[in-house]
């Protein structure tokens, strides 16, 4: 995910992420929601920010499966 979103910084695009509903389970994609866009109190933002990200990333759109 950080990787995406540095890749997506640097070309100056906005991000579209697609949370597998179909095989994986809710509570992934809750935390998968949570790391990119959970303020820094939250268990995965302070994930992301330990990992250099801070500030929540700007996602543009969320898609639901496939």
């Amino acid at each position: 995910t950080d990787e995406l979103m540095d890749f997506c910084r640097l070309i100056g695009a906005r991000p579209q992420i697609c949370l597998n509903l179909g095989s994986g389970a809710p509570e992934e994609a809750r935390a998968w929601l949570e790391y990119c866009q959970g303020g820094p109190a939250t268990p995965q933002g302070k994930r992301r920010a330990a990992n250099g990200h801070p500030q929540p990333y700007p996602v543009a759109a969320w898609e639901l499966g496939n």
